[in-house]
């Protein structure tokens, strides 16, 4: 859209001009609808509980996109639905190589376990949120991954073990 509007014009003084644009709304990285209400039928219903669902029984063995099952769904739709959920907020992609998928509440539950364990403890290991969460190697690391990303944890020497990060720090 700024290619449209603003075309040599620098990414920050588009955002700026957003509020001024009738019936749209920046949230995050996402240019949004403001009335997004309307396209919620009842495919896309079944669809989002659907998605919900799955990764709700996967608790932490946090599941790959193309892991999940689209119950006849055009690829695209799917796709676009699990973009809204990210987008509404209800799930969260974690991880790197492979991008994880996981509902906002548990991961939640894993935030709150960093703070009552950094309380206690200085340096945190991949192991023993793997042994907390009954999750995989590669589910702990992605959730690892996450918390660095949003500084939550800090990587200190080694793979495997990280200290609390700043944004941990100040609360």
């Amino acid at each position: 859209m700024r290619e449209k509007l603003l075309k040599n014009s620098k990414q920050n003084l588009f955002d700026a001009c957003i509020p001024f644009i009738s019936g749209v709304r920046l949230e995050g990285e996402y240019l949004l609808l403001e009335d997004r209400t309307d396209f919620k039928d009842e495919a896309y219903q079944r669809m989002e509980a659907n998605i919900l669902s799955q990764l709700s029984e996967a608790g932490f063995m946090l599941p790959r996109v193309e892991e999940l099952d689209r119950k006849k769904a055009k690829e695209e739709d799917f796709l676009d639905i699990l973009q809204n959920l990210v987008v509404e907020g209800k799930l969260v992609k974690v991880g790197e190589d492979p991008e994880l998928l996981i509902l906002k509440e548990n991961l939640d539950k894993a935030e709150d376990y960093l703070k009552s364990y950094f309380s206690e403890n200085e340096i945190l290991g991949i192991a023993s949120l793997k042994e907390q969460f009954g999750t995989s190697r590669k589910c702990a690391k992605a959730l690892i991954q996450y918390f660095d990303k949003v500084k939550m944890t800090k990587r200190v020497a080694g793979e495997a073990e990280r200290v609390a990060g700043p944004e941990l720090n100040h609360k």
